[in-house]
């Protein structure tokens, strides 16, 4: 299966020039881990996420998100599912953006462990017994 099926298209981000208290309102009502963070031209620079906000303890604070964007794995949407997963767990990340291609950092969506969760083929797990 393709990311581009299991994807979620029109996700929420923040940009570069938004307040990082603006991010973190976003992500508390959200309930969000890691929001995407994008420049002025609509091209991912990074991902926002908890460990981030972790230092702005201000209500009030003018510190943009521009210096606080982390790496991601990039994830395109004729990328296999699984390939992708395994992207995420490597990079421990619950949440990617996905990227319109390697040469157009554009967002056409994202893709998260619910998305690959409720598009698993259950019929293609290993039955296994766990010892303990």
């Amino acid at each position: 299966m393709k990311v581009e099926e299991v994807m979620t298209r029109n996700p929420v981000f923040v940009h570069d020039s938004d307040f990082m208290t603006y991010a973190r309102h976003l992500m508390r009502e959200r309930h969000y881990r890691t929001l995407p963070v994008v420049d002025n031209k609509n091209k991912v620079i990074g991902i926002l996420t908890e460990k981030e906000l972790l230092n702005i303890f201000s209500t009030k604070s003018n510190v943009t998100v521009k210096g606080f964007a982390s790496e991601f794995p990039f994830v395109y949407p004729e990328m296999d599912m699984m390939q992708a997963a395994k992207l995420m767990i490597e990079a421990c990340i619950g949440r990617v953006p996905v990227l319109k291609s390697g040469q157009d950092m554009t967002m056409v969506g994202i893709l998260s462990v619910v998305d690959i969760f409720r598009n698993l083929n259950l019929d293609k797990i290993p039955e296994r017994s766990l010892r303990i």
